[in-house]
């Protein structure tokens, strides 16, 4: 797989390895989804530092991706309406990243989503939590139509839309807590079904 475009977006699965059965499991809970989003964002938008930098899992990006060698900037959305699967069959992706030309479309969103904030947090109206409600569904509905019709999906060579999927090692501290995840690998499949938001 080579010189992919990455002018658009691509859902990103995240993967552990599951201490005792040692095979790969989808990280399912939300705080954990995002510890593997800001990994996967930071690492490539170059702001990360210490031991959760990886050279490797840029370089790796970088080869397939030829839109981001030469533009090394992302977004991500995280969906927070996914529902929390039972089962690994039922696992999908929580996070789209967008790169290329489309970053621009995902930050105006937000930025017009600020704006509204600001507005509705001067006004003086009873009616504040109602207008905040709605800049917030207009925001909403904005990225899913950036995911589901605007920006186009990633495809390989032979134009099947693409998943990534980053695998990582859990570690944990002395209480048994978890502390972090640990890059393993990185892989792109092609998508069976078309995840709608």
């Amino acid at each position: 797989m080579q010189n992919i475009s990455f002018k658009g977006c691509i859902p990103v699965e995240f993967y552990a390895k599951h201490p005792k059965t040692q095979k790969y499991v989808p990280i399912v809970q939300p705080q954990n989804v995002k510890k593997c989003q800001h990994f996967v964002v930071r690492n490539l938008n170059k702001t990360i530092t210490g031991q959760n930098k990886s050279d490797v899992f840029t370089k790796i990006y970088e080869q397939v991706d030829s839109d981001y060698a030469k533009n090394p900037i992302v977004r991500s959305i995280y969906d927070k309406s996914a529902p929390i699967p039972k089962t690994a069959q039922e696992a999908r992706p929580y996070v789209f990243l967008f790169t290329g030309d489309d970053t621009d479309k995902v930050k105006e969103l937000g930025k017009q989503l600020g704006k509204d904030k600001i507005a509705i947090a001067e006004s003086t109206e009873d009616k504040e939590k109602e207008a905040l409600s709605r800049a917030r569904k207009k925001y909403k509905t904005g990225i899913k139509d950036l995911i589901n019709r605007i920006c186009p999906r990633v495809k390989d060579e032979q134009k099947r839309d693409l998943v990534m999927r980053v695998f990582f090692k859990p570690e944990y501290n002395k209480k048994g807590d978890l502390s972090r995840f640990v890059f393993q690998d990185v892989m792109f499949y092609p998508q069976e079904d078309k995840y709608i938001l």
